[in-house]
């Protein structure tokens, strides 16, 4: 457990003030934790708000989760590499790729000097060259540092995580830049697979836990499978980007499997979200496709729209 310490603002030493590191006014307590804490919700904030392409608001929570960063495990430390990369993002995403070439070199260069660097510090910093160089439309350098990006990942997570689904997509994205929808189709069809089966999953566990009367029990399992606001937010962009390519046809190609897959990741997803009527809306959309070519859809996806959309009508009705 943290040790919180009394601060006696008259004891400080002869011109120093220690100040809270939220309002900035004298501190009275002093908690190792509290700035753990902090860095995590302002990292998670950031990301959630990368994900809505927000560009301009991550920087103040990069910052914040980068000065916290440096108090708490000083200027050489592997810790500050997750702030450098979401400051690189964002200044990606504003079309300024020079400084974000800037905050990568100097994540990189952190990452090179520590031998013991996570491999999930890695897997997101080859994800962020990847749009780097995206950005700059280097496809093939671009290609190559998201491979790195999905292999790190694949040592933490496994290649069917939604962890490690964020390289696919990305790579799925250049290749249809790049004018090969194949290949885009292919990557699309595991991104959406990986989503469908966590949702899935979190839709499983929320029928288990909706009966049972022990609090604990309930806490618990809403622990073990659940989305953070980063990831309902990544959920939402990736469903929604790959769900408009399939609409617009950009594939140039009827693919039944993957638009009702979508459709029912992002039901599943506004069911999570307790949207149900926007569930209702993408359920819809599935039973237009299933009666429209009843003959050419997988038995197992027709019944997995069946069965969910009785779950959600449970709770509207």
């Amino acid at each position: 457990m943290a040790t919180t310490t009394s601060i006696n603002p008259l004891s400080n030493p002869k011109g120093t003030k220690k100040l809270c590191e939220l309002c900035q006014k004298p501190a009275y307590i002093q908690c190792p934790s509290c700035r753990k804490q902090i860095i995590e919700l302002a990292r998670t904030h950031g990301q959630k708000l990368l994900f809505e392409s927000r560009y301009e608001l991550v920087v103040p929570a990069a910052m914040l989760c980068l000065k916290f960063s440096i108090g708490l495990y000083g200027l050489n430390s592997i810790e500050l590499v997750p702030s450098y990369l979401l400051l690189g993002e964002a200044s990606i995403g504003l079309g300024r790729l020079k400084q974000g070439e800037d905050y990568l070199s100097q994540a990189q260069w952190t990452v090179l000097k520590t031998p013991e660097c996570p491999n999930q510090i890695k897997s997101k910093l080859y994800r962020n060259l990847g749009l780097l160089h995206a950005a700059k439309k280097n496809y093939p350098e671009a290609l190559l540092q998201l491979a790195d990006d999905i292999y790190h990942s694949s040592l933490v997570y496994g290649t069917d995580h939604i962890h490690t689904s964020g390289g696919y997509f990305h790579m799925a994205n250049i290749f249809l830049k790049e004018g090969n929808p194949e290949k885009s189709l292919s990557l699309y069809h595991q991104v959406v697979s990986v989503w469908f089966t966590h949702l899935s999953l979190l839709i499983e566990e929320h029928e288990k836990t909706a009966n049972l009367e022990d609090p604990a029990a309930i806490v618990a399992g809403q622990d073990e499978l659940s989305l953070d606001v980063a990831q309902e937010a990544e959920a939402k962009l990736v469903l929604n980007t790959i769900q408009t390519v399939v609409q617009e046809k950009i594939l140039h190609k009827e693919d039944y499997e993957l638009a009702i897959k979508v459709h029912s990741a992002l039901a599943m997803l506004h069911y999570i979200l307790n949207d149900y009527l926007k569930a209702i809306e993408m359920l819809d959309v599935i039973k237009k496709i299933i009666d429209s070519n009843q003959s050419e859809i997988n038995s197992k996806l027709v019944d997995s729209y069946q069965l969910f959309r009785q779950i959600v009508e449970k709770y509207i009705s």
